[in-house]
């Protein structure tokens, strides 16, 4: 049987630029290990993620790496569960799978929705 551990993690994220009805055009985060998405490892360290185009039901997200390279990975915009707080930080879950970590979801900070990456 596998296990699965989910790890959340704290980012040093903030909430920049500004908000729209469902979304928010840029946050920054740190990811602690070495974390795929969208097929594509990325190394630990800080990211920004941009929101390039938001249908209502999902978004492609760009995510720009320190050396200045980006990944597009396509998102769904979640509703937290109502016993999750709302955080004042950008949050990232984490899963750990037997290839490595993935990036599950980001949580936005001040905001009860996030995303969810499609596997």
């Amino acid at each position: 049987m596998k296990k699965t551990i989910l790890w959340t993690v704290v980012c040093l994220g903030t909430l920049m630029g500004t908000a729209s009805a469902q979304m928010v055009n840029t946050i920054k985060i740190t990811l602690p290990f070495d974390a795929s998405v969208g097929g594509v490892t990325l190394p630990a360290g800080d990211y920004t993620i941009s929101d390039l185009q938001d249908d209502g039901a999902s978004s492609v997200l760009r995510i720009f790496g320190p050396d200045g390279k980006s990944v597009l990975a396509l998102a769904m915009e979640v509703v937290a569960p109502k016993n999750r707080p709302v955080s004042d930080e950008a949050k990232v879950v984490l899963k750990q799978t037997e290839a490595g970590y993935q990036i599950e979801t980001i949580w936005l900070a001040g905001r009860e929705i996030g995303y969810e990456f499609f596997k």
